[in-house]
């Protein structure tokens, strides 16, 4: 093993440790002594793409690409162009990978990038061919390039209306690790639809905090079935979800080392699989808001917003968020679409540096203690305008009145290109992007709507 593999191998260490700053911090440690040529600006490349810097990995995987043999080229034109796809560099990713795949016609892994290249610069129905063209041959593939095809064609199964098939395409994604979590191995059996009236399931949040709001309304159908279930949530939101209509306890703890308790259940199952285990369609999915305040937080926060008409903006997520720059939007332009005489708040809880010079919207990111916090705040507003985070699931579990700016490389509950989503109720209006990295119309559409709502 030479230095530059060792690197990689200290570099992925890593990335799986979620060390994402130490990788930072290394590189820029031993910058001085990695060679100027492409095999170092290679690894640069490869490093700030895993610390998910990827802006900063453009930067480097350019240069390496630059001084590249024609062999060394495709390698690195294939690394740049997954940079520039997380990005939000859609055009420039489909380039890289179309070069690339017609370099090398056999590599499947290449075409799955092209088709999500495709998809993010809203040629949707090309990358649908694309994958089905690979689909057509799945005799001749391995196992897992199989179920990689298939799991990407999973939104396209709910964008032509087949919400059943498309959750059991999605499924497949945590067989590839790329869907849910998949470290789990408890001593009780997964719960894969079988009806046990009287047993006790209990269901393991996964993702982030939208993930597990999404998936909390389950409870409801194991109650129907005349089974007890608890949610144990990894986000700290037992508390949110001990409010909810439903027949459900809470664990509180993380479940990968407290076998003892996981012992108390009949079966458990991962939240984000639970659409397919319990074989749901759309019609399945909307029964009413599910979540309520605190009333202590919500009684603060009905004390502390203020103003005849309240609204709320978020213009960006977590960006450890891997598809965060395709969500973010403008604050710029969202500001300059409502109309004046409303009060705003921002419940931004990253990069509000930037409010400095928005004297007129209230920061409150310092109050926002607590997501129990975020939820009593969201519902003493009379809107919510956010890109696609956290906060607009909750919104939307609260019936709130919310408007969600969606990007292209749309989340798998918005899938059905609608203007509204058969996860929720007609509270939530989806306004989707139309070209990449630009919100115009997006906007334009924005503003319509607002002009129309009587305050």
């Amino acid at each position: 093993m030479n230095d530059i593999q060792a690197l990689h191998s200290i570099i992925e260490m890593l990335h799986r440790s979620e060390k994402l700053e130490l990788i930072k911090t290394l590189m820029e440690g031993i910058k001085d002594i990695i060679p100027k040529n492409a095999v170092g600006f290679d690894i640069l490349c490869f490093a700030y793409y895993k610390a998910k810097d990827y802006k900063k990995a453009i930067y480097f995987g350019e240069l390496a690409l630059g001084g590249a043999s024609p062999e060394e080229a495709k390698a690195i034109r294939y690394n740049l162009g997954k940079c520039y796809l997380n990005a939000n560099e859609a055009v420039k990713a489909k380039n890289a990978f179309s070069i690339v795949s017609n370099l090398d016609t056999s590599k499947v892994d290449i075409k799955l990038d092209l088709a999500a290249a495709l998809f993010a610069c809203n040629q949707k129905d090309e990358a649908k061919k694309l994958l089905l063209e690979l689909d057509r041959d799945s005799w001749k593939l391995d196992p897992k390039d199989e179920k990689a095809v298939q799991f990407n064609l999973g939104v396209h199964h709910i964008r032509d209306g087949d919400f059943r098939l498309g959750m059991q395409a999605l499924s497949l994604g945590r067989q590839l690790r790329i869907w849910g979590s998949y470290t789990h191995n408890f001593p009780i059996p997964e719960w894969t639809g079988e009806n046990a009236p009287g047993k006790h399931v209990l269901i393991v949040g996964e993702g982030g905090i939208g993930d597990e709001i999404i998936n909390a309304r389950f409870v409801k159908h194991f109650n129907d079935r005349g089974m007890d279930a608890s949610f144990a949530s990894c986000q700290n939101l037992a508390g949110v979800f001990s409010r909810m209509p439903f027949e459900v306890t809470l664990n509180y703890k993380k479940l990968t080392t407290d076998i003892y308790n996981i012992t108390d259940f009949d079966y458990w199952a991962p939240a984000m699989n639970l659409p397919k285990a319990l074989d749901l369609d759309q019609e399945d999915l909307w029964y009413g808001p599910y979540i309520t305040p605190n009333p202590i937080h919500n009684d603060k926060w009905k004390e502390r917003l203020t103003g005849n008409f309240k609204v709320g903006m978020r213009w960006s997520g977590n960006p450890l968020y891997e598809q965060d720059l395709h969500r973010s939007i403008s604050l710029e332009k969202l500001n300059q679409v409502i109309p004046q005489d409303w009060v705003r708040y921002s419940i931004q809880k990253e990069n509000t540096e930037i409010l400095n010079d928005y004297p007129n919207i209230t920061n409150l990111e310092s109050e926002l203690e607590t997501f129990e916090d975020a939820i009593a705040c969201i519902n003493n507003l009379d809107i919510l305008i956010t890109s696609c985070t956290s906060v607009a699931h909750a919104a939307a579990a609260l019936g709130k009145r919310v408007f969600i700016l969606t990007p292209i490389m749309d989340y798998y509950l918005w899938a059905e290109g609608k203007e509204t989503s058969a996860w929720y109720g007609d509270n939530v209006t989806l306004i989707r992007q139309t070209e990449p990295k630009n919100w115009d119309s997006a906007f334009i559409e924005l503003k319509d709507y607002l002009d129309r709502i009587q305050t």
